[in-house]
């Protein structure tokens, strides 16, 4: 993982952000488990290629997030992470 990114993200300085690439995800299903429990998370399956399956909805709304360290595979419900949103497309959303 990029520890000086989080790093910098955890003392609010801004940064433009890691290049996506494999230390941009959870790696293990351990880490991927405890990241779901901390984000209420529940109703939900991970796969063999460390995607997540989520059979309700995926409700992230009231989390300060600057990235969503999983990948999502399938959500059967509604999915919302406005802080996200408004951090990543700041400048349009006005």
């Amino acid at each position: 993982m990029n520890f000086n990114f989080y790093a910098n993200i955890l003392e609010g300085k801004e940064s433009k952000g890691p290049v996506i690439g494999d230390d941009y995800f959870l790696q293990t299903e351990e880490e991927i488990k405890q990241w779901l429990n901390e984000m209420k998370i529940y109703d939900r399956k991970i796969n063999e290629d460390l995607t997540v399956n989520v059979r309700t909805k995926v409700d992230l709304a009231h989390k300060e997030l600057s990235k969503i360290p999983v990948k999502f595979n399938k959500i059967d419900g509604f999915f919302s992470c406005p802080s996200l949103f408004r951090r990543n497309c700041g400048d349009i959303a006005s």
